[in-house]
């Protein structure tokens, strides 16, 4: 088939879309079919080769300026062209993490407007270009908030449409009225001419029926696919290291970081485990600097600074180097979680995962038997939880081995690749 995926970058920052997309893409190319990956809004950056078009559409310069300047409207395109070079929005990405959702609300609803918005010009840039090129079997966009361009993809072009579902209903949760109502109304309203949705679990296609009133006899659940045999190498051996939790998502409010610090305060306070270490790694932007700084300085006045690490935003190697040093991982998530790629990747380490009893974290753990569950936001029960799987290395190993097996035989990019090609062939 021929294929074309439209997908988000973000901002210069290693996002799970933007892996998952990627991954997509390289599975569906090995697997014999015709892919076009498309960037929009920034470069997407990975940890995998990277196997999409240089050309970014719809760059979040000419985006924001599209937005706010009539001026700028007027422009001429070679304007617009000269913002879109991969270095410019990726030096622009740099300073993006402080813009907040409250502040996006506008723009959401501009993009959402398509043809009568004001990206008007970028959303013709991308139809010519598309149009250019032999006509897709499918299209597959990105999240909902990119539906403006649903109704003229499909008038253009006759192509199916696919929507990935990407937990948008805490940012679009997020935004003031009247914003949020109306990118409520436009989402309803461009979700017509989607002919299927694809979401990462059972509860967030649950989720997004509910929020967004998508009707339920065109959602796919397709559970991201990761490349798991280079983690399945790191299982952790080294003799007489400190026992050690690890954590790698964005350091965030909604990720739960300090909901982690809380906990391993009380573990470093239980018998035996004074000794216990924290490894943190991930993308920390402006915006949330002094939030982490507050962890910080509870760490440091509770005496154990030099049990704590953070060791920054990872590549892949770094990962797995990561994944080498610990002997669990948790990801606390404050707000559900999708996707949760970095517990997939842990427990292809052969790790056990202890992670929060809600989002898609019970069907993952459940389905593969990889970790343990606690109420969410629960600092003393998670605690409890830790210091369990730290004082017992045998349960650690059995739980490692079955979210290792289960990940490596069915939580892989063949197999997402495998599903989506059924489901596109379907729309033809």
């Amino acid at each position: 088939m021929r294929i074309t995926m439209l997908a988000a970058g973000a901002a210069g920052m290693y996002c799970g879309s933007c892996m998952r997309d990627n991954a997509a893409a390289a599975a569906l190319i090995c697997a014999g079919h015709d892919v076009l990956l498309v960037p929009l809004y920034t470069p997407l950056r990975t940890d995998e080769a990277y196997v999409g078009s240089d050309r970014v559409f719809y760059g979040a310069l000419n985006v924001y300026l599209g937005q706010v300047s009539r001026l700028f409207r007027r422009l001429p395109a070679s304007v617009g062209k000269w913002l879109d070079r991969p270095a410019m929005l990726r030096w622009v990405g740099r300073f993006a993490g402080s813009t907040s959702a409250a502040q996006l609300g506008a723009l959401a609803v501009d993009v959402l407007r398509g043809a009568e918005g004001n990206q008007v010009r970028e959303l013709s840039q991308l139809l010519d270009f598309l149009a250019g090129r032999p006509t897709p079997d499918v299209i597959h966009l990105p999240n909902l908030l990119f539906l403006g361009v649903a109704g003229p993809l499909k008038r253009r072009l006759h192509a199916p449409l696919v929507c990935t579902l990407s937990g948008e209903d805490g940012f679009v949760g997020d935004l003031p009225e009247p914003h949020r109502s109306e990118v409520m109304r436009l989402i309803h309203e461009a979700a017509g001419q989607v002919d299927a949705f694809v979401a990462t679990s059972q509860w967030l296609a649950d989720r997004s029926i509910e929020v967004f009133d998508l009707p339920a006899d065109r959602m796919h659940v397709i559970w991201t696919g990761i490349n798991g045999t280079d983690f399945a190498k790191t299982r952790p051996t080294a003799p007489g290291r400190p026992p050690t939790v690890g954590y790698l998502a964005r350091i965030t409010p909604a990720k739960g970081l300090d909901i982690l610090a809380t906990a391993m305060g009380r573990v470093l306070n239980m018998d035996g485990l004074s000794d216990s270490r924290l490894t943190v790694a991930g993308y920390l932007g402006p915006g949330d600097r002094k939030w982490f700084h507050a962890i910080r300085q509870r760490i440091i006045r509770a005496g154990w600074d030099d049990r704590f690490d953070y060791i920054g935003e990872v590549d892949r190697q770094g990962k797995i180097d990561l994944l080498t040093g610990i002997d669990c991982f948790c990801l606390p998530a404050r707000h559900p979680e999708g996707k949760a790629i970095p517990a997939l990747e842990a427990m292809a380490a052969g790790l056990p995962v202890v992670a929060p009893a809600r989002g898609c974290f019970p069907e993952l753990l459940n389905d593969t038997g990889g970790g343990v569950l606690v109420p969410s936001g629960h600092s003393a029960a998670l605690a409890d939880a830790l210091a369990d799987l730290l004082r017992n290395a045998g349960r650690r190993a059995v739980l490692g081995a079955a979210g290792q097996s289960a990940v490596l035989e069915r939580y892989t990019t063949e197999n997402m690749a495998a599903r989506l090609a059924e489901l596109y062939a379907s729309l033809k």
